[in-house]
Protein backbone atom coordinates (compact mmCIF):
# COMPACT_ATOMS: atom_id res chain seq x y z
CA UNK A 1 0.00 0.00 0.00
CA UNK A 2 1.00 3.34 -1.35
CA UNK A 3 0.86 5.55 1.65
CA UNK A 4 2.18 8.52 0.04
CA UNK A 5 1.91 9.83 -3.63
CA UNK A 6 4.92 10.03 -5.95
CA UNK A 7 3.21 12.08 -8.09
CA UNK A 8 5.29 15.98 -8.37
CA UNK A 9 3.36 18.94 -7.34
CA UNK A 10 1.16 20.54 -10.27
CA UNK A 11 -0.71 23.71 -10.55
CA UNK A 12 -1.99 25.45 -7.75
CA UNK A 13 -2.18 23.62 -4.23
CA UNK A 14 -1.68 26.20 -1.58
CA UNK A 15 -4.02 28.47 -0.13
CA UNK A 16 -3.26 32.13 -0.48
CA UNK A 17 -2.75 32.40 2.82
CA UNK A 18 0.25 29.67 3.20
CA UNK A 19 1.31 31.44 -0.29
CA UNK A 20 2.46 34.64 1.22
CA UNK A 21 3.55 33.13 4.37
CA UNK A 22 5.89 31.00 2.84
CA UNK A 23 7.14 34.02 0.23
CA UNK A 24 7.64 36.03 3.32
CA UNK A 25 10.19 33.53 4.20
CA UNK A 26 11.67 33.21 1.17
CA UNK A 27 10.67 29.21 1.04
CA UNK A 28 8.58 27.16 -1.14
CA UNK A 29 5.32 28.48 -3.43
CA UNK A 30 3.53 27.23 -5.73
CA UNK A 31 3.66 30.28 -7.56
CA UNK A 32 4.47 34.24 -6.38
CA UNK A 33 1.80 35.34 -4.92
CA UNK A 34 -0.10 38.63 -6.02
CA UNK A 35 -0.40 41.00 -2.98
CA UNK A 36 -1.68 44.26 -1.56
CA UNK A 37 0.98 45.75 0.51
CA UNK A 38 -0.25 49.13 0.82
CA UNK A 39 -3.62 50.32 -0.76
CA UNK A 40 -4.61 49.25 -4.28
CA UNK A 41 -7.95 50.83 -3.66
CA UNK A 42 -8.57 53.18 -6.66
CA UNK A 43 -11.78 55.55 -7.48
CA UNK A 44 -13.02 52.55 -10.26
CA UNK A 45 -12.16 50.10 -7.16
CA UNK A 46 -14.05 51.98 -4.65
CA UNK A 47 -17.12 52.37 -7.04
CA UNK A 48 -17.72 49.06 -7.45
CA UNK A 49 -17.36 47.75 -3.70
CA UNK A 50 -19.84 50.68 -2.91
CA UNK A 51 -17.46 52.12 -0.13
CA UNK A 52 -15.31 55.66 -0.47
CA UNK A 53 -13.21 57.82 1.58
CA UNK A 54 -14.02 59.02 4.11
CA UNK A 55 -16.24 56.38 5.36
CA UNK A 56 -13.81 53.81 4.50
CA UNK A 57 -11.34 55.25 6.71
CA UNK A 58 -14.00 55.83 9.59
CA UNK A 59 -16.04 53.05 10.23
CA UNK A 60 -14.75 49.01 10.68
CA UNK A 61 -17.37 47.51 8.42
CA UNK A 62 -17.16 49.82 5.73
CA UNK A 63 -13.03 49.62 6.09
CA UNK A 64 -13.01 45.94 5.89
CA UNK A 65 -15.66 45.34 2.72
CA UNK A 66 -13.28 47.22 0.57
CA UNK A 67 -10.23 45.99 1.78
CA UNK A 68 -11.19 42.53 1.45
CA UNK A 69 -11.90 43.64 -2.20
CA UNK A 70 -8.17 43.27 -2.79
CA UNK A 71 -8.66 39.80 -2.15
CA UNK A 72 -12.62 38.89 -3.93
CA UNK A 73 -12.64 41.44 -6.61
CA UNK A 74 -9.00 42.09 -7.67
CA UNK A 75 -8.10 38.57 -7.11
CA UNK A 76 -4.84 38.96 -4.56
CA UNK A 77 -3.44 36.85 -2.16
CA UNK A 78 -3.58 39.43 1.04
CA UNK A 79 -5.72 42.38 2.35
CA UNK A 80 -4.22 45.12 3.84
CA UNK A 81 -7.07 46.60 6.24
CA UNK A 82 -5.63 49.95 7.64
CA UNK A 83 -5.48 51.89 4.21
CA UNK A 84 -4.72 55.41 4.79
CA UNK A 85 -1.37 57.01 7.20
CA UNK A 86 -3.28 59.42 9.39
CA UNK A 87 -5.16 56.88 12.08
CA UNK A 88 -2.25 57.20 14.37
CA UNK A 89 -1.99 61.01 13.77
CA UNK A 90 -5.84 61.57 14.57
CA UNK A 91 -5.78 59.54 17.53
CA UNK A 92 -2.67 62.22 18.70
CA UNK A 93 -5.49 64.68 18.60
CA UNK A 94 -3.87 66.37 15.09
CA UNK A 95 -6.62 67.56 12.92
CA UNK A 96 -7.56 65.34 9.98
CA UNK A 97 -9.01 66.24 6.42
CA UNK A 98 -10.53 62.86 6.03
CA UNK A 99 -10.57 63.25 2.35
CA UNK A 100 -13.35 62.36 -0.36
CA UNK A 101 -13.78 59.91 -3.31
CA UNK A 102 -11.00 61.52 -5.05
CA UNK A 103 -8.68 62.47 -2.33
CA UNK A 104 -6.55 60.70 0.30
CA UNK A 105 -6.81 61.93 3.77
CA UNK A 106 -3.90 63.72 4.93
CA UNK A 107 -3.03 65.96 8.57
CA UNK A 108 -4.68 69.37 8.78
CA UNK A 109 -3.08 72.40 10.94
CA UNK A 110 -0.16 72.96 13.12
CA UNK A 111 2.78 70.60 13.47
CA UNK A 112 4.93 69.79 16.41
CA UNK A 113 8.12 71.38 16.99
CA UNK A 114 9.81 69.36 19.96
CA UNK A 115 9.95 66.05 21.04
CA UNK A 116 8.34 67.00 24.06
CA UNK A 117 5.45 68.24 22.25
CA UNK A 118 4.85 64.55 21.54
CA UNK A 119 1.93 63.49 24.18
CA UNK A 120 0.48 59.84 23.57
CA UNK A 121 -2.43 59.12 25.71
CA UNK A 122 -2.64 56.30 27.68
CA UNK A 123 -5.55 55.26 25.73
CA UNK A 124 -3.95 55.51 22.81
CA UNK A 125 -5.81 52.02 21.06
CA UNK A 126 -8.67 52.66 22.32
CA UNK A 127 -9.28 56.10 20.64
CA UNK A 128 -11.94 55.77 17.56
CA UNK A 129 -9.02 56.09 14.68
CA UNK A 130 -6.93 53.34 16.10
CA UNK A 131 -10.56 50.88 16.98
CA UNK A 132 -11.72 51.69 13.53
CA UNK A 133 -8.18 49.54 12.26
CA UNK A 134 -8.63 47.02 15.11
CA UNK A 135 -12.17 46.41 14.02
CA UNK A 136 -11.50 46.13 10.47
CA UNK A 137 -8.74 43.41 11.71
CA UNK A 138 -11.16 41.48 13.15
CA UNK A 139 -13.82 41.34 10.82
CA UNK A 140 -11.17 41.17 7.99
CA UNK A 141 -9.68 37.61 10.29
CA UNK A 142 -12.91 36.50 10.79
CA UNK A 143 -14.33 36.18 7.38
CA UNK A 144 -10.94 35.34 5.37
CA UNK A 145 -8.80 35.17 7.50
CA UNK A 146 -8.32 30.94 7.17
CA UNK A 147 -7.83 31.53 3.59
CA UNK A 148 -5.96 34.55 3.18
CA UNK A 149 -2.78 36.40 4.44
CA UNK A 150 -3.87 39.51 6.72
CA UNK A 151 -1.44 42.50 6.46
CA UNK A 152 -1.22 45.03 9.34
CA UNK A 153 0.65 48.06 8.75
CA UNK A 154 2.34 50.67 11.39
CA UNK A 155 4.08 54.02 10.20
CA UNK A 156 7.68 53.74 11.19
CA UNK A 157 9.35 56.47 13.58
CA UNK A 158 10.58 58.67 10.87
CA UNK A 159 7.16 58.34 8.42
CA UNK A 160 4.98 59.23 11.85
CA UNK A 161 7.65 62.64 12.07
CA UNK A 162 7.09 63.14 8.44
CA UNK A 163 3.29 63.14 9.15
CA UNK A 164 3.34 65.16 12.34
CA UNK A 165 6.24 67.26 12.13
CA UNK A 166 7.21 70.09 10.13
CA UNK A 167 9.32 68.29 7.29
CA UNK A 168 12.19 70.58 6.80
CA UNK A 169 12.71 71.51 10.45
CA UNK A 170 13.25 67.59 10.98
CA UNK A 171 15.53 67.09 8.54
CA UNK A 172 17.75 69.98 9.40
CA UNK A 173 17.91 68.30 12.93
CA UNK A 174 19.08 65.76 11.86
CA UNK A 175 22.24 68.02 11.64
CA UNK A 176 22.12 71.02 13.98
CA UNK A 177 19.89 68.65 16.72
CA UNK A 178 20.29 65.18 16.40
CA UNK A 179 19.56 63.96 20.07
CA UNK A 180 16.02 65.65 19.32
CA UNK A 181 15.71 63.46 16.50
CA UNK A 182 16.98 60.45 18.66
CA UNK A 183 14.38 60.75 20.97
CA UNK A 184 11.74 61.36 18.61
CA UNK A 185 12.87 58.28 17.04
CA UNK A 186 12.69 56.37 20.49
CA UNK A 187 9.38 57.79 21.15
CA UNK A 188 7.39 56.66 17.79
CA UNK A 189 9.35 53.54 17.99
CA UNK A 190 7.26 52.03 20.93
CA UNK A 191 4.35 53.96 19.46
CA UNK A 192 4.27 51.48 16.10
CA UNK A 193 5.33 48.08 18.29
CA UNK A 194 2.76 49.12 20.70
CA UNK A 195 0.10 49.61 17.80
CA UNK A 196 1.61 46.45 16.00
CA UNK A 197 0.81 44.27 18.31
CA UNK A 198 -2.77 45.48 18.76
CA UNK A 199 -3.35 44.59 15.38
CA UNK A 200 -1.67 40.93 15.19
CA UNK A 201 -4.02 40.63 18.82
CA UNK A 202 -6.78 41.54 16.53
CA UNK A 203 -5.72 38.60 13.73
CA UNK A 204 -3.18 40.38 11.43
CA UNK A 205 -0.95 37.78 10.39
CA UNK A 206 2.05 39.79 9.57
CA UNK A 207 3.06 43.52 9.37
CA UNK A 208 3.64 46.03 7.32
CA UNK A 209 6.34 48.69 8.85
CA UNK A 210 6.33 51.55 6.43
CA UNK A 211 9.13 54.22 7.08
CA UNK A 212 10.68 57.42 5.65
CA UNK A 213 14.32 56.87 4.44
CA UNK A 214 15.76 56.79 0.58
CA UNK A 215 19.14 58.35 -0.67
CA UNK A 216 17.11 61.65 -1.47
CA UNK A 217 15.95 62.28 2.20
CA UNK A 218 19.19 61.21 3.90
CA UNK A 219 22.48 59.51 3.55
CA UNK A 220 23.13 56.14 4.07
CA UNK A 221 25.02 56.86 7.21
CA UNK A 222 22.58 59.26 8.57
CA UNK A 223 19.75 56.25 7.49
CA UNK A 224 21.96 53.53 10.11
CA UNK A 225 22.87 55.97 12.97
CA UNK A 226 19.19 57.40 13.30
CA UNK A 227 17.55 53.75 12.63
CA UNK A 228 19.96 50.85 12.74
CA UNK A 229 18.52 50.14 16.65
CA UNK A 230 14.85 50.75 15.71
CA UNK A 231 15.38 48.12 12.67
CA UNK A 232 17.07 45.77 14.78
CA UNK A 233 14.48 46.00 17.68
CA UNK A 234 11.18 46.51 16.22
CA UNK A 235 10.86 43.38 14.31
CA UNK A 236 11.87 41.49 16.98
CA UNK A 237 9.10 42.89 19.20
CA UNK A 238 6.62 42.89 17.05
CA UNK A 239 4.46 39.67 17.04
CA UNK A 240 4.40 38.36 13.64
CA UNK A 241 6.79 38.38 10.29
CA UNK A 242 7.48 41.56 9.79
CA UNK A 243 7.71 43.47 5.83
CA UNK A 244 9.89 46.99 5.75
CA UNK A 245 8.36 49.80 2.85
CA UNK A 246 10.66 52.46 2.08
CA UNK A 247 9.71 54.77 -0.95
CA UNK A 248 12.20 55.82 -3.28
CA UNK A 249 15.77 54.58 -4.31
CA UNK A 250 17.39 53.06 -1.48
CA UNK A 251 19.96 51.28 -3.74
CA UNK A 252 23.02 52.69 -1.54
CA UNK A 253 21.59 51.50 1.60
CA UNK A 254 20.14 47.59 0.73
CA UNK A 255 23.02 46.33 2.52
CA UNK A 256 21.87 47.15 5.59
CA UNK A 257 18.44 46.91 4.77
CA UNK A 258 19.52 43.11 4.45
CA UNK A 259 20.98 42.67 7.17
CA UNK A 260 18.24 43.79 9.69
CA UNK A 261 16.11 42.02 11.22
CA UNK A 262 12.83 42.27 9.23
CA UNK A 263 11.99 39.56 7.61
CA UNK A 264 10.57 40.98 3.58
CA UNK A 265 11.58 44.11 2.21
CA UNK A 266 8.89 45.88 -0.14
CA UNK A 267 11.19 48.15 -2.31
CA UNK A 268 10.41 51.09 -4.84
CA UNK A 269 10.51 50.45 -8.70
CA UNK A 270 13.65 53.47 -8.35
CA UNK A 271 15.36 50.46 -7.11
CA UNK A 272 16.09 48.16 -9.98
CA UNK A 273 15.04 44.66 -9.17
CA UNK A 274 17.83 42.79 -10.88
CA UNK A 275 20.33 45.25 -8.35
CA UNK A 276 17.67 44.85 -5.36
CA UNK A 277 17.95 40.48 -5.73
CA UNK A 278 21.71 40.43 -6.35
CA UNK A 279 22.21 42.93 -2.92
CA UNK A 280 19.84 41.09 -1.02
CA UNK A 281 20.02 37.34 -2.11
CA UNK A 282 20.28 34.92 0.95
CA UNK A 283 19.43 37.61 3.29
CA UNK A 284 15.86 38.92 2.87
CA UNK A 285 12.81 38.41 0.94
CA UNK A 286 11.51 41.05 -1.56
CA UNK A 287 8.13 42.59 -2.82
CA UNK A 288 7.01 44.82 -5.27
CA UNK A 289 7.92 44.64 -9.08
CA UNK A 290 5.26 47.02 -10.53
CA UNK A 291 5.73 50.03 -11.13
CA UNK A 292 2.54 52.45 -10.20
CA UNK A 293 3.87 54.54 -13.37
CA UNK A 294 2.88 51.07 -15.44
CA UNK A 295 0.13 50.63 -13.65
CA UNK A 296 -1.30 54.02 -14.50
CA UNK A 297 -0.81 54.01 -18.16
CA UNK A 298 -3.03 50.72 -17.90
CA UNK A 299 -1.54 48.90 -20.36
CA UNK A 300 -1.43 45.20 -19.58
CA UNK A 301 1.19 44.24 -21.91
CA UNK A 302 3.31 46.14 -19.89
CA UNK A 303 2.30 44.70 -16.65
CA UNK A 304 2.49 41.39 -17.56
CA UNK A 305 5.87 42.08 -18.81
CA UNK A 306 6.71 43.65 -15.29
CA UNK A 307 5.33 40.65 -13.51
CA UNK A 308 7.04 38.11 -15.44
CA UNK A 309 10.94 39.95 -15.21
CA UNK A 310 10.23 39.99 -11.26
CA UNK A 311 9.25 36.37 -11.54
CA UNK A 312 12.13 35.11 -13.16
CA UNK A 313 14.18 37.64 -11.08
CA UNK A 314 13.35 35.79 -7.97
CA UNK A 315 11.13 38.61 -6.53
CA UNK A 316 9.24 36.71 -3.89
CA UNK A 317 5.81 38.45 -3.44
CA UNK A 318 4.56 40.81 -6.97
CA UNK A 319 2.66 43.40 -6.57
CA UNK A 320 2.48 47.26 -6.44
CA UNK A 321 5.41 49.47 -5.29
CA UNK A 322 3.63 51.03 -3.05
CA UNK A 323 -0.09 52.82 -2.62
CA UNK A 324 -1.26 53.09 -5.94
CA UNK A 325 -2.89 56.23 -7.12
CA UNK A 326 -6.80 56.70 -6.97
CA UNK A 327 -6.92 57.15 -10.72
CA UNK A 328 -5.25 54.17 -11.42
CA UNK A 329 -8.06 51.23 -13.69
CA UNK A 330 -8.99 48.64 -12.25
CA UNK A 331 -7.97 46.57 -14.95
CA UNK A 332 -4.31 47.10 -14.58
CA UNK A 333 -5.31 46.54 -10.92
CA UNK A 334 -6.55 42.93 -11.69
CA UNK A 335 -4.09 42.17 -14.39
CA UNK A 336 -1.29 41.65 -11.89
CA UNK A 337 -3.35 38.65 -10.12
CA UNK A 338 -3.86 37.61 -13.49
CA UNK A 339 -0.56 37.14 -14.94
CA UNK A 340 0.71 36.05 -11.68
CA UNK A 341 -1.15 32.93 -11.80
CA UNK A 342 0.73 31.86 -15.11
CA UNK A 343 3.81 32.03 -13.44
CA UNK A 344 5.00 28.91 -10.98
CA UNK A 345 8.29 28.25 -8.99
CA UNK A 346 10.02 26.79 -12.60
CA UNK A 347 9.71 30.36 -13.80
CA UNK A 348 12.28 31.79 -11.73
CA UNK A 349 15.72 31.53 -13.45
CA UNK A 350 17.54 30.22 -10.45
CA UNK A 351 16.52 28.91 -7.65
CA UNK A 352 15.96 30.60 -4.26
Amino acid sequence: MTLFSTKGKKGEYMKPKKRFLSAVFGGRIDRPPAVNLTSVFSMEVMREVGVTFPEADLDGEKMAQLASSSYTLLGYDSISPHISIVHEAAALGFEIDWGAPDRLPAVKGTRLSTAEDIQIPRDFLKKDSIKVVLDAIKIVKRNYGDEVAVVGKVLGPWHLAMVMFNIEDFLTSMVTDPDKVKKITEIFKELCISFANAQVEAGADVILFGNVGNREFCSPEMFRDFVGDVFDEAPMRINAPTILHICGDTSDRLDFIADSNFDCFHFDSKVEASFAREKTRGKISLAGGVSNITLMEGQKEDIARQVITATKLGIDLIGPECSIPLQTPLSALKAISAEVRKRGPNARKEPQ
